[in-house]
């Protein structure tokens, strides 16, 4: 939202503690439950727009919606799905990310599943080692896209001494090339072919 504050909405088991602890323009709010991790809260949160988002958990889903600010956001089985943002730090273990709009660069990587970039202008670092990796509307002048076990789809800019790496090792290699592109283009492979 537009105000310079913060409204937190809870909801949580009747053994679940949530902590909120405000400093300055620094606000971390955690939830523990009796005897370990909260098992189950949800949170809400209405920030200003320019915030940085810092956001983390176990078994987390993450959304995140309307900043301008960076995002960093970490979940082991969970997942995070940002649309707008300038900078993102994005990790999960067993979860999907899903990015759009965000208007600065993109660092994402997971393990068991897949990348979903939309409609963003910046720089793509982007990992994954069993899903697939679909960038559509990308304006970037570097992207680097890897995945051991799935396809990679590249649908965006190639601009002038830009630098376009997309790696996989059991999977397809999808590029839209839009007209007039000045290329220098590099395959290998060590079981498949170039069409």
């Amino acid at each position: 939202w537009d105000r310079n504050a913060v409204r937190v909405q809870v909801q949580h088991g009747r053994r679940d503690q949530v902590e909120i602890d405000a400093r300055g323009s620094s606000v971390r709010i955690e939830a523990e439950g009796y005897m370990g991790p909260a098992t189950d809260a949800r949170f809400t949160l209405s920030v200003p727009r320019s915030a940085h988002i810092d956001a983390s958990g176990v078994n987390t889903q993450i959304d995140i919606a309307g900043v301008t600010g960076d995002v960093d956001a970490e979940t082991v089985h969970g997942t995070i799905r940002v649309v707008g943002g300038a900078r993102l730090d994005l990790e999960s273990v067993e979860g999907e990310l899903l990015i759009s709009g965000t208007r600065g660069a993109v660092q994402a990587s997971t393990v068991n599943r897949g990348i979903r970039v939309t409609d963003v202008v910046g720089d793509l670092d982007l990992e994954t080692v069993n899903g697939a990796i679909v960038v559509q509307k990308a304006q970037s002048t570097n992207v680097d896209a890897a995945t051991v076990n799935g396809r990679i789809v590249y649908e965006g800019s190639i601009r002038d001494g830009g630098d376009y790496a997309l790696v996989t090792h059991n999977g397809a290699i999808w590029v839209a090339v839009p007209a007039n592109t000045n290329a220098e283009v590099s395959v290998s492979t060590f079981n498949g072919e170039l069409d």
